[in-house]
């Protein structure tokens, strides 16, 4: 008989309950069918057999996922356990549950879920007319006796998988790709994003929101209210340089951004890798934060994602290393020494992407560094920077007095400032500031919209009282934030709250150094 034959020749067999079995269904269905179709089934058959060692004991782990699973489409869909002729299709919703499930997947979950998958993806070769046939019936009855479920519920639901067109199945395996990628990431080393991750994760670029398709810069400077944001100004210049560090990525696959802080690195590296996102040329990017205790981890990551040959699936990665935030800039803190970690992490990079050649051209790298910073690293690690540093300030890229108009223009929210008043101010804080002349712009137009009733002539005279100190600058920023000339005792205030904080500053630099 072919079907008997089909199995003793595949070395596999029908069991039920550790007994040989041979259904009486299964013998009427094979006759009427074609030989490559009972073929077809006799694989399916033992192949999910196999995958979920159905003859074995159901393997706990894919068990348990499922259990949970049939749990949830339970609670989504309350008629999967009826009888089979009054469910509506079931197929026709149990794709988006499945979707839904799988993001509330741990990282272990998501291998036991795909196996399930991959199993139902050969099931469809035993459905037959809007229902499994004999061998399918019996692969649920397996199933519901193994997790003490009711079959006609475990039934409903392999129907409705087998239901699904290839496409949905497709979204399904994408999205546990995604969870399984994102799941790499290390706490504290490097964080993977998907372009959805990126948007809502504001870790993922400090002092930068993204609403409604817009690049925003959150809160104002130095104290403002974090319910106000600010578009990011993105001139014709400001968007060349975006292109230029978008075509040296193409070119070369490494771009290193040097450049005095307050300028704007870290937003033009945002742009650019949204940019990617937006136009899809980008499936997920690595925010790195520091790989000198977990540099074989991070390696690991990237020989994984090119392994499974995910960078054919979902294109090449985004790997961005920005060790200095807006944070950092607010601080004014002129740092001439490399943070621990740093040339670590730098060192890592290079050798695993930059400098291999087989990783270079499916592994694109991003690296912000302040100029004190880049100067500050061990000469052979700035050698092997060389040829891939684009210098913002020799370049004369951000040193734009048009730029830095729209800047203040944008800051000055609620007032009309003339177009020629800004510019003139812009040239005022490029002649007298060597770096952080975006975020001086920043706070000039916060200044004339919060506390000179956007008179530009006021805050253009305590640029030139600054004499290119942003120190005293930012002091005459804070001092008109707290009123301090309205009330000297604010300021008297302030210096007890800041000598309080001091110690506790101290104790946090300390720790975190161990």
């Amino acid at each position: 008989m072919l079907i008997i034959n089909g199995f003793e020749v595949r070395g596999g067999r029908i069991t039920w309950f550790g007994l040989d079995y041979m259904p009486e269904k299964l013998v009427e269905e094979a006759m009427n069918a074609k030989i490559e179709d009972v073929k077809g089934w006799i694989d399916a058959y033992l192949y999910i057999v196999s995958k979920l060692n159905l003859d074995g004991g159901f393997l706990h782990e894919v068990k348990m996922v499922f259990k949970r699973f049939i749990g949830f489409i339970e609670t989504s869909l309350p008629v999967i356990g009826r009888a089979m002729h009054v469910v509506p299709e079931p197929f026709m919703q149990i794709g988006a549950v499945a979707l839904s499930f799988i993001d509330s997947l741990t990282k272990d979950e998501v291998h036991a879920f795909r196996d399930i998958i991959d199993a139902v993806k050969s099931l469809k070769a035993l459905r037959e007319d809007g229902d499994l046939n004999t061998l399918g019936k019996l692969i649920a009855h397996k199933l519901a006796a193994d997790m003490g479920t009711p079959y006609e519920v475990v039934h409903n639901v392999l129907v409705g998988f087998t239901g699904l067109a290839d496409g949905e199945l497709r979204d399904i395996e994408e999205r546990l790709d995604i969870i399984e990628i994102k799941s790499q990431s290390i706490e504290g080393a490097f964080k993977v994003y998907d372009k959805g991750g990126f948007e809502r994760d504001a870790e993922a670029h400090p002092g930068i929101l993204i609403i409604n398709d817009e690049l925003l810069i959150q809160g104002g400077v130095i104290g403002g209210s974090a319910l106000e944001t600010y578009r990011v100004v993105t001139t014709r210049g400001f968007n060349d340089l975006r292109n230029e560090v978008l075509k040296r990525l193409d070119n070369e696959g490494v771009v290193v951004l040097v450049g005095p802080r307050g300028i704007g690195k870290t937003t033009l590296a945002t742009y650019t890798t949204w940019s990617l996102f937006r136009e899809g040329k980008l499936g997920f990017m690595v925010n790195v934060k520091d790989l000198e205790e977990v540099g074989t981890e991070f390696t690991g990551f990237i020989g994984y994602y090119l392994g499974n040959k995910y960078d054919d699936k979902y294109g090449n990665l985004l790997v961005v290393y920005d060790p200095s935030t807006t944070k950092t800039y607010s601080l004014a803190d002129k740092r001439t020494e490399v943070p621990e970690g740093i040339s670590n992490t730098i060192d890592t990079l290079l050798s695993y992407i930059a400098e291999d050649e087989k990783v270079r051209g499916k592994v694109r790298l991003l690296v912000v560094l302040p100029t004190d910073i880049h100067q500050a690293l061990p000469q052979d690690l700035r050698d092997r920077l060389g040829k891939y540093v684009l210098d913002l300030e020799e370049k004369g890229f951000l040193k734009d007095p048009e730029f830095l108009a729209e800047v203040i223009i944008e800051y000055a929210k609620g007032c009309i400032i003339d177009h020629d008043k800004a510019k003139a101010l812009a040239r005022e804080i490029l002649g007298r500031f060597g770096e952080g002349y975006t975020l001086i712009a920043r706070l000039a137009g916060t200044l004339i919209a919060s506390r000179y009733e956007c008179r530009v002539d006021d805050v253009e005279r305590i640029i030139k009282e600054s004499g290119g100190n942003a120190h005293y600058l930012i002091l005459r920023y804070i001092n008109s934030l707290f009123k301090v000339h309205e009330d000297p005792k604010t300021a008297e205030a302030l210096i007890e709250v800041f000598a309080l904080r001091r110690p506790f500053v101290n104790i946090t630099r300390l720790v975190s150094q161990y």
